[in-house]
């Protein structure tokens, strides 16, 4: 079975061909025979737009938009839906730099962090749960309280156990599993696809 929020994404990978099968290399060595990009759907305004009205109805009903006061966007592929997102509520929105700048202090981030500030990380997809640790890690660094992640499609490998373990409650708008049987009942994949992906998923 899958949520009506599954079928929107995916629908919205089919459309931006933002599912690929094949042999691809993930951080940590690991090695995995789908790839999910959705960087694709900046590409098509009304995908984009879909997909940042489930993820602002989710963190409302699931989180509450008076959970956290900042939203931080930890990868390139997640800026542009923490910048809808942080639109959306209005909140101010932290960029995680992937390089540190020069100068008498090293800039960690793009925006403002201020102590005891509340911030909901906001990620493109969740593995293993280790992006989202180590910019916990971060903020927690220069003063700011992360209790909550949230993630377009969490590919369920062990990233939600792990992330709970180091006190973070890993939310997303879809599972990887009510993904592919969406996908598997409006005939964009294949029974073999569908089983190739499920193979990853962590009992």
């Amino acid at each position: 079975m899958f949520t009506d929020n599954s079928r929107v994404i995916a629908k919205a990978l089919a459309s931006a061909s933002a599912l690929k099968f094949g042999i691809f290399s993930l951080p940590g060595n690991r090695v995995s025979p789908y790839f999910v990009d959705l960087s694709l759907f900046m590409g098509f305004p009304d995908l984009y737009k879909a997909v940042i009205k489930l993820m602002i109805e989710k963190i409302s009903d699931v989180i509450g938009k008076d959970s956290f006061t900042r939203i931080c966007g930890i990868s390139l592929g997640s800026v542009p839906l923490a910048t809808g997102v942080a639109l959306g509520f209005t909140k101010p929105l932290l960029c995680l730099r992937s390089t540190t700048s020069r100068g008498r202090r090293a800039r960690i981030f793009e925006g403002p962090l201020f102590s005891g500030d509340r911030v909901l990380i906001i990620d493109d997809v969740c593995a293993t749960g280790s992006s989202i640790i180590k910019a916990k890690d971060l903020i927690v660094s220069e003063g700011g309280i992360v209790e909550d992640a949230f993630v377009v499609l969490d590919r369920e490998e062990g990233g939600k156990r792990r992330l709970s373990d180091r006190g973070i409650r890993l939310n997303s708008v879809t599972t990887i599993t009510e993904t592919v049987e969406a996908l598997l009942e409006m005939g964009y994949i294949s029974t073999y696809q569908r089983e190739s992906v499920l193979k990853m998923v962590s009992k």
